[in-house]
């Protein structure tokens, strides 16, 4: 991370996935030091157009405010590692509707495209029609929302 943080100002693409089982990977041990290791890299992108990034390595609950400061970002993706420690019902505990319905009703002017995991859709999380409303809500707002695997 240390080397991406000289450059991260310039940066207009990043991505990563989520950490591995423990003890795999330099992501892995990265994030068993710093549960949030992401964050201040993030703030460092203002020029960021293009963000691909896992659960792991944010605070989920404050992650749409966090992205809501990224005045170009035209792309955003989060995705589940299905090698990830962690189910991603627990991750999906973590992240605060709130915020992101209110990021979504209000996208930056440069957002085109959200992609978030397809596991969001079960009852406790968004019901197909909920998702079905809001997916319509932003395409009116030039946004497409879209499920990823």
């Amino acid at each position: 991370m240390e080397a991406i943080k000289i450059v991260a100002s310039q940066l207009l693409k990043f991505t990563i996935r989520d950490a591995e089982a423990q003890g795999v990977g330099a992501v892995a041990q990265q994030q068993q030091k710093n549960g949030t290791y992401l964050e201040e890299l993030i703030k460092a992108m203002p020029l960021l157009r293009s963000l691909t990034i896992g659960f792991d390595g944010v605070e989920l609950s404050s992650l749409f405010t966090l992205l809501a400061k990224l005045k170009h970002l035209r792309y955003f993706v989060l995705r589940h590692n299905k090698d990830s420690p962690t189910p991603l019902d627990t991750h999906l505990s973590q992240l605060d509707f709130s915020n992101l319905s209110a990021w979504l009703a209000s996208p930056p002017s440069s957002l085109r495209m959200v992609g978030l995991p397809v596991g969001l859709l079960r009852d406790e999380w968004w019901e197909e029609n909920e998702f079905g409303d809001r997916r319509s809500a932003v395409l009116e707002k030039g946004v497409e929302l879209c499920l990823v695997d």
